[in-house]
């Protein structure tokens, strides 16, 4: 079981990431905009939840099969083994 990131046609395996999806999706070269740094201020680093259980903002949520949760990436931590998130857009890194 993995997490997977996905934009565009680009799609990345990895081991759950221990920090944000920012910072995950920055370790993997993939240019998520985020003008605050990541103290989750100016909104612009929109990612999808398609699958799996995260944390968001200290709150528990379980995305279900079919279901699709929009939030941004540097308020959000993986907490299950096998998820999927899926970004809008691609920015240069």
């Amino acid at each position: 079981m993995a997490f997977t990131i996905r934009s565009g046609t680009r799609k990345i395996v990895m081991p759950r990431p221990t920090g944000s999806l920012l910072e995950a999706a920055r370790a993997v070269d993939l240019g998520i905009p985020s003008s605050c740094g990541g103290a989750g201020s100016c909104g612009k680093c929109i990612v999808f939840l398609e699958r799996g259980t995260f944390e968001v903002c200290g709150q528990a949520i379980q995305i279900a099969p079919g279901e699709r949760r929009e939030e941004l990436a540097c308020l959000v931590t993986v907490t299950s083994e096998e998820a999927v998130v899926s970004v809008p857009r691609l920015q240069s890194a």
